[in-house]
């Protein structure tokens, strides 16, 4: 839950201090992103606030190219999962740059990814079909480090 940062905590991640962070504070017990760039690496051209996002435009100083990058976390409650996956294909459908998307969705894709078993939620399968439609790659999470995962 982020609902605000304060130096000291930046200074434990970015002891040089030579990222840019940017952060959407949370909404009650759930929400909240915090995004950081390296400025020796990206340039940071613009943001884009959403509910369940942070978009931010960057230029690769050393590839020369600009793209997008889409921080996301998407709603825990069941009722609020429709709107956020609405957001994120209206985000994908509006970038005409290349992009990543990245962060936490709160929906499982495949029941193997399950810890018990039982069927997908209905959400699962309109996921799925947004990760096909703006050819979206499901990188897996290693280590946890910084995400609360399974207790």
């Amino acid at each position: 839950m982020i609902e605000n940062i304060d130096d000291k905590i930046l200074k434990k991640i970015d002891p040089n201090g030579i990222s840019l962070w940017k952060w959407i504070p949370s909404r009650g017990k759930s929400g909240g992103i915090l995004s950081g760039v390296n400025n020796d690496v990206l340039e940071v051209g613009s943001f884009i606030e959403g509910k369940y996002m942070l978009q931010m435009t960057m230029w690769d100083k050393s590839k020369k190219i600009k793209w997008n990058f889409i921080n996301v976390y998407g709603s825990a409650q069941e009722e609020n999962k429709r709107e956020f996956l609405t957001k994120l294909a209206d985000f994908c459908s509006k970038n005409k740059l290349p992009f990543i998307v990245g962060g936490d969705v709160n929906i499982i894709r495949f029941t193997s990814d399950k810890n018990k078993p039982s069927s997908l939620s209905k959400h699962s399968h309109l996921f799925n079909n947004i990760i096909s439609i703006y050819e979206l790659i499901d990188i897996h999470m290693v280590g946890g480090r910084f995400t609360w995962s399974n207790n």
